[in-house]
């Protein structure tokens, strides 16, 4: 039998759906069973595609984002429960030879229980290997707003030792009551798994000693898959300089008219 491979996708914003997309397709059908998991938001990215599909309960997009701009953890233990739940049904319906997993974070309890290979898909500057540990850019929270973001800019990187903590905590509840170890670090929760797979140039962030089963893969570059507009002919054959503009999906869209601004005012 082919070996059955389970990509899992948190679908909170389009790369955690875009990349384990382009993961699968890149599995020749006549040597993988390729099966994908996901709650259906950005199904978009899964067009044209012929694998099984299941369907999983994620946070919203405007839930995980809420939560992130508020400073608190992404779940709640209930939520983890649940999706701990949910997982080991989708692992025992599947049977799976390995898990791929992207931001599905309550599979580093649900895929230890079962049993199953758990590989990882994560960003190297969230690596506990990396040599350069500096905080993560500092949310745009209203207290940075209150007393400005240069100063809180410094507070939060004296503060993101214990923030990391505190951002595992809901994890390490539900860890400990299923038997394993708590997690040190926000660093340790994102990147667990039996093999880690970095998304990134390995050139752009240095490293201490890789562990065996931690792997750059480099960069997984996803477009989607749509016609250009029909008045796109004349604008690429025209003088004007072109700028591309995107905030994705997890930008803050009142950036918009700042951003046009500013380039209109250099002329473009």
């Amino acid at each position: 039998m082919k070996p059955r491979i389970l990509f899992v996708s948190e679908a909170v914003s389009i790369a955690h759906v875009a990349r384990p997309a382009v993961l699968a397709r890149m599995l020749p059908e006549s040597r993988f069973d390729v099966h994908f998991a996901s709650s259906g938001q950005f199904s978009f990215c899964l067009d044209k595609t012929e694998w099984p599909f299941h369907q999983i309960e994620s946070p919203s997009p405007q839930t995980f984002l809420k939560r992130l701009g508020a400073g608190r953890p992404l779940y709640n233990s209930d939520e983890l429960e649940a999706f701990i739940a949910a997982d080991l049904n989708l692992i025992e319906k599947v049977r799976p030879t390995a898990i791929v997993s992207d931001f599905r974070l309550s599979l580093g309890v649900s895929a230890r229980l079962a049993g199953v290979p758990l590989l990882s898909l994560c960003n190297a500057h969230w690596s506990p290997n990396v040599r350069e540990q500096r905080p993560p850019p500092a949310p745009d929270l209203p207290l940075a707003r209150l007393i400005g973001h240069t100063v809180f800019d410094v507070l939060f990187g004296l503060a993101w030792p214990l923030a990391s903590r505190y951002h595992v905590s809901t994890a390490n509840r539900v860890r400990v009551r299923h038997g394993l170890a708590p997690y040190r670090n926000l660093r340790e929760l994102y990147c667990d798994g039996d093999h880690v797979l970095y998304a990134d140039a390995p050139q752009l962030f240095p490293m201490r000693a890789l562990p065996s089963t931690h792997h750059f893969i480099g960069p997984v570059v996803w477009s989607p898959d749509i016609e250009p507009p029909i008045w796109w002919p004349q604008v690429t054959h025209s003088q004007l300089d072109l700028v591309y503009i995107t905030l994705g999906s997890t930008g803050d869209a009142s950036l918009l008219p700042v951003i046009l601004s500013a380039c209109r005012a250099q002329g473009l």
